[in-house]
């Protein structure tokens, strides 16, 4: 089965059976479910392919780079210039892959019960970010709604609020709807910046095949007031560098990310909003955001 996010496809070559039982987030970004909601349109050529059930060999590796995210760790090896290894580990479940750069396919070995699915959607996850990032296309933790054809990003640390002030939006505006509420795509076309829905998109779960240029990005604060800034050019970069995923050990593609960064909080405000979990707050941030 072929996936397409923001425009770039993936393969994931399994039963239909097994798709259906541990995707179903990925359905409405199947290749022929694609319509004219997705601005972009669906390149030929494949991101990565993912493949199952390959016996692993035990390799020399070092380790690269490690996250942890939502009691879930991943952990990247580099075998060779061309090769690397995947642990995805959840309490005693593993994922265990490797993927082939040179060729953009990725296999895996070890197929956990229980947490499969899980694990399946962090790998794929993973996996999308390294690839799509040279491409200048790029996840970023947020929760986001859309208010008069344009999208509206609420960033901050896990716990501060960002699910809840998208809710608030909604609540207090008819029109508000939730775009994705966890991993929206930002991507660039024409000199004007998109945001994309995805398959990952938390305990939201919001799988929007939809993209709409950003009106702004808001970081959260919480606070016992109610009160919105707009962040400098600076201040903006420092305010959303947090929220994409860290290349730390592959200077090139770290490199690519901070020149992308920089040039999109050129062109796009940034507000912090230090605030309580209430209507007004999101009322403030709402006037502020779509109407200055």
């Amino acid at each position: 089965m072929i996936y397409t996010v923001a425009g770039l496809s993936f393969a994931v070559h399994a039963t239909d059976e097994q798709l259906s039982h541990l995707m179903p987030n990925y359905t409405r970004f199947a290749a022929t479910a694609c319509g004219t909601s997705c601005l972009f349109e669906r390149e030929e050529k494949l991101l990565f392919e993912v493949s199952f059930g390959v016996p692993y060999m035990q390799t020399c590796k070092v380790e690269w780079q490690t996250q942890v995210h939502e009691g879930m760790q991943t952990t990247l090896y580099m075998v060779d210039n061309v090769t690397m290894e995947l642990f995805a580990t959840y309490k005693e479940h593993t994922l265990r892959a490797t993927i082939h750069t040179a060729r953009h396919s990725l296999c895996i070995h070890e197929l956990p019960d229980s947490l499969y699915a899980p694990l399946l959607n962090v790998f794929v996850q993973f996996c999308y970010n390294y690839f799509a990032l040279p491409k200048q296309v790029c996840m970023i933790h947020a929760s986001t709604v859309i208010a008069h054809n344009k999208a509206y990003l609420f960033l901050g640390k896990s716990g501060t609020g960002k699910s809840t002030h998208a809710k608030l939006w909604k609540s207090e505006y008819a029109h508000v709807e939730a775009l994705n509420d966890d991993g929206p795509i930002l991507r660039q076309a024409g000199g004007v910046w998109y945001a994309c829905g995805s398959p990952w998109s938390g305990k939201g779960r919001c799988y929007k095949q939809a993209c709409y240029p950003i009106g702004a990005m808001v970081r959260l604060q919480q606070e016992k007031y109610n009160q919105i800034t707009r962040y400098s050019v600076t201040e903006s970069y420092i305010a959303i560098m947090p929220s994409l995923f860290k290349w730390l050990k592959d200077k090139q593609i770290f490199e690519s990310q901070c020149a992308w960064v920089a040039q999109m909080v050129q062109q796009l405000p940034v507000y912090l909003l230090q605030c309580l979990p209430t209507a007004e707050a999101a009322r403030l941030c709402y006037q502020t955001v779509v109407h200055e």
